[in-house]
């Protein structure tokens, strides 16, 4: 019995907690909740209570926004640092071998496509910096994973 009463004192004590912290949980300007914002909790319950709220909550954190953020679906806005990486990932993905023997060569057209479409416009610095590090960059068992963050870790001083 005592465990009934301090479930039922903790959940009514969530509840006026959850009353007085309600100014901060919904966010008038977007029409969303702050605190989830967007994501498949979003898309099951639109519905502007605690149990709503709590619904949207445990469904986010259960399967999180995030595909949401990097593809513009679910409710949410499109994130462009996620839409960059995405292009270039696909591009040293698409271009593994042959990037692997340019970035070895210090020139050439895929090395010039994958220092553009990371955002910068300086390819010849780029190119020869590459070519430098071309051990730290492609190690001997680099996948097409760790060329796109081995390049993005070299490329990211570009601007």
């Amino acid at each position: 019995m005592k465990k009934v009463i301090i479930a039922l004192v903790c959940s009514l004590a969530t509840m006026s907690y959850a009353k007085e912290a309600g100014s901060f949980l919904t966010d008038k300007v977007k029409g969303s909740d702050a605190i989830d914002g967007c994501g498949l909790g979003w898309q099951v319950t639109q519905s502007r209570t605690m149990l709503g709220t709590t619904t949207r909550g445990t469904i986010n954190m259960t399967v999180p926004a995030s595909f949401g953020m990097t593809s513009g679906t679910l409710g949410c806005e499109k994130i462009d640092f996620a839409a960059n990486d995405q292009k270039a990932a696909s591009f040293v993905a698409s271009n593994f071998s042959n990037l692997k023997t340019e970035l070895a060569e210090g020139q050439g057209e895929y090395v010039a496509g994958v220092i553009e479409v990371f955002g910068c416009t300086n390819v010849p610095e780029l190119s020869q910096r590459l070519q430098k590090n071309y051990s730290t960059v492609v190690s001997p068992a680099v996948d097409a994973k760790e060329l796109f963050y081995n390049l993005k870790n070299e490329i990211n001083n570009c601007i």
